[in-house]
């Protein structure tokens, strides 16, 4: 892959990576490390993409290593950059989810965000956080309890205002 292409495709990919790569950290510094780093290997690696079309799976698979490498690595503290910055606003289409993601425990989120964002098997997710497989799925049952219930609840919500309104 030329270079002016790998600049386009990553260009095209970086909204969505990077608030991945903050949701599995669980930081908006450690995600934009992740980011970096899967970039350079990525880019290092990009002649050995034999279908361009595959770029933005190939990419998220580099990026889910990156995050777990930081997680990996970091000491067990408490991050203090809970804050959301504006270049990584999620697409239109994506903001509900992760506002209700906002709303759900780290550990929850996390694991999430891991089976259905980064399409990880249970198996790979367990690893990479260092927790058993029981508990990967007692997070994403409890996480998709959770935000059911904020969906029913938001859609109460709208129904209300509509019925006061009419």
């Amino acid at each position: 892959m030329k270079e002016r292409e790998f600049m386009v495709r990553l260009q095209e990919v970086e909204p969505f990576m990077a608030e991945l790569a903050r949701r599995i950290t669980g930081s908006h510094a450690d995600g934009q490390d992740a980011l970096q780093e899967a970039a350079l290997a990525a880019y290092v690696a990009r002649d050995q993409l034999r279908n361009p079309d595959r770029f933005s799976s190939w990419f998220r698979t580099i990026l889910v290593h990156k995050c777990g490498d930081i997680v990996r690595k970091r000491p067990d503290v408490v991050s203090l950059d809970e804050h959301r910055i504006e270049s990584t606003r999620p697409a239109p289409e994506h903001q509900m989810i992760w506002m209700l993601l906002d709303h759900l425990s780290k550990p929850c989120a996390q694991v999430l965000v891991l089976r259905y964002a980064a399409d990880l098997p249970q198996k790979c997710i367990a690893r990479l956080l260092g927790i058993p497989v029981g508990t990967v799925k007692s997070r994403l049952n409890r996480a998709l309890e959770n935000m059911r219930a904020m969906m029913e609840d938001e859609e109460v919500s709208r129904r209300e205002v509509f019925q006061s309104k009419g």
